[in-house]
C-alpha cells in the first residue's frame, strides 16, 4: 500500500493528487501579483506560502478539496460581498475550490485593501477618561500595556 504523500510541486505548494487545485494556486498567484505590483511570494517559518510587499499581507494553504486564501488582518477589511470566513481575532479567509472562484466580485478589492494595511490592523479611536486614545482595531492577548491604557490603569512608568 502506497503512502499518500503531500509533495510540494516546485513553487506551487499544491498537492500532486489534485491538479485542479494546482491551477487555482497558479491563478491566485497571478491575481495577487497583478493586483499588487512588486509582490513576492515567500515561505514563512511554518512552511506557508505568503504574499508580501514590505510586510506580509496574505497567504494560501492547499487542502484536499480547496485552497484557503487568508488575510493576516482580515478583521480590518471591509467585505461588502461577504466573501470572508473565520472567527479568529485577526485572520479571515476565502475558500477557493475552482479557478472560477478567483473571479468572485470583491476578491481583488480585498487583496488591494490587505496590501494597503502595510502589516498592521486599522487604527480606531476610543474616548478614555475624557481623552482620545488611538488603539488597534483588535488587541493581542499579550499586549497588556495597551489594554491597561484603555482601562485607565496606572503602570510603574506612570500613566499607561
Amino acid at each position: 500500500m502506497a503512502a499518500n504523500t503531500s509533495k510540494k510541486t516546485g513553487s506551487a505548494y499544491a498537492r500532486d493528487d489534485n491538479p485542479a487545485l494546482q491551477k487555482v494556486v497558479r491563478g491566485l498567484r497571478s491575481l495577487v501579483k497583478a493586483a499588487v505590483p512588486g509582490t513576492k511570494v515567500t515561505v514563512n517559518s511554518w512552511g506557508i506560502p505568503t504574499f508580501e510587499t514590505k510586510d506580509p499581507f496574505c497567504f494560501y494553504m492547499v487542502g484536499k478539496n480547496h485552497v484557503t486564501f487568508g488575510f493576516h488582518y482580515g478583521t480590518s477589511l471591509a467585505d461588502p460581498h461577504g466573501l470572508l470566513e473565520g472567527t479568529g481575532k485577526n485572520i479571515r479567509h476565502v475558500k477557493l475550490r475552482a479557478v472560477e472562484d478567483l473571479e468572485q466580485k470583491g476578491l481583488k478589492k480585498l487583496v488591494l485593501a490587505a496590501a494597503q494595511l502595510k502589516g498592521k490592523p486599522l487604527m480606531t479611536e476610543k474616548i478614555v477618561e475624557g481623552r482620545v486614545a488611538k488603539t488597534r482595531l483588535r488587541l493581542c492577548s499579550g499586549d497588556t500595556r495597551r489594554r491597561n491604557a484603555l482601562r485607565g490603569r496606572v503602570t510603574r512608568r506612570g500613566r499607561a
